[in-house]
């Protein structure tokens, strides 16, 4: 596949643009909240965004083809939903290269969208409404067992990490910091494959 931009993610405070008209709820913080069907936040879709002002913001920058790297990543490196922390740094620390935080801060897409089952064999939501993107995945983690929600071996696991733990509750109490370290850790992934420019 061809990439010609680096995909981005703005902060908390950012809207994509390409969820005009769609369906799921992009909270900004403060007063600002937006409903969208069928949202989109993948992370092609985020190259276009917009600060609540209006005007249009780029984050990130242009990768033109010349700097991607020769080497496409291999696909399906997403880590084993049934395996415990170590097999998550091996996955994000020592295949991509990201760091602990970043674990935590990505596992927070979660609250997000939903599992299938013809996928990765798991079926069911991580949180109450999977259309907003909030903290409400933190929140559910610390709560335990609810009924009706899902939570894979994996998600259980960074509650047993002395490193994962406290991020975690961090998050779960702090959503403005679990918005700005996700989008450090989402820029980190999203460019993952590019030569530095």
């Amino acid at each position: 596949m061809v990439r010609r931009w680096r995909s981005i993610l703005g902060c908390y405070f950012l809207k994509p643009m390409s969820l005009e008209g769609y369906g799921g709820v992009w909270r900004g913080g403060g007063h600002r909240e937006t409903r969208y069907e069928h949202a989109c936040l993948c992370p092609s879709c985020q190259l276009f965004l917009y600060h609540p002002s209006g005007s249009p913001v780029i984050i990130g920058s242009y990768s033109p083809i010349e700097n991607d790297k020769k080497e496409i990543p291999n696909e399906g490196r997403l880590p084993d939903a049934t395996k415990g922390n170590d097999h998550l740094r091996e996955v994000f620390v020592e295949t991509m290269g990201l760091e602990d935080i970043d674990i935590v801060t990505l596992s927070g897409g979660h609250t997000l969208g939903g599992a299938h089952k013809e996928r990765s064999g798991f079926e069911g939501l991580w949180t109450s409404n999977p259309l907003i993107f909030d903290n409400s995945y933190f929140i559910e983690l610390l709560a335990g067992e609810k009924k009706g929600l899902l939570k894979l071996p994996t998600d259980k696991a960074v509650l047993d990490d002395p490193v994962f733990r406290p991020l975690v509750e961090k998050y779960a109490a702090d959503e403005d910091a679990f918005f700005a370290d996700y989008a450090i850790s989402h820029m980190k992934l999203s460019e993952l494959g590019f030569a530095k420019a």
